[in-house]
């Protein structure tokens, strides 16, 4: 991610491996919100993985330069608002506008050759 701005970081659960969920979004709450309840369905049952899945957030800037008021919310709901028991939650802004191919080239680098994730969008 280019130079982003790492605004938050909660661990609620501590394990030796994790899986990582990135989520890319910029300004459309209710589809954040709506793929963030699905994640969170009962149906996903992350513990039997036997590992932590850790949740990321990519926010983009909007393309004007000037932050709206629904990117702000956004910022503020994942900063805020989301609860996720699995594993920590992070939120990383991007200092300029990415673009939506940029944001997926640069959402995730591997740590290792055991690193795993899978990069979603909003």
């Amino acid at each position: 991610y280019s130079s982003p701005t790492k605004t938050a970081e909660r661990s609620t659960t501590t394990r030796p491996e994790t899986f990582k969920v990135i989520i890319l979004t910029m300004e459309r709450l209710a589809s954040l919100k709506r793929l963030v309840d699905s994640l969170s369905h009962p149906d996903c049952a992350y513990g039997g993985f036997g590992m932590g899945v850790d949740l990321i957030f990519h926010v983009d800037r909007p393309k004007t330069g000037k932050d709206t008021a629904a990117w702000m919310e956004t910022v503020r709901w994942t900063v805020e608002d989301v609860t996720w028991p699995h594993g920590s939650i992070s939120t990383l802004v991007a200092n300029e506008n990415m673009g939506l191919r940029k944001a997926w080239l640069e959402a995730w680098h591997p740590e290792s050759d055991d690193d795993r994730a899978i990069i979603l969008e909003d």
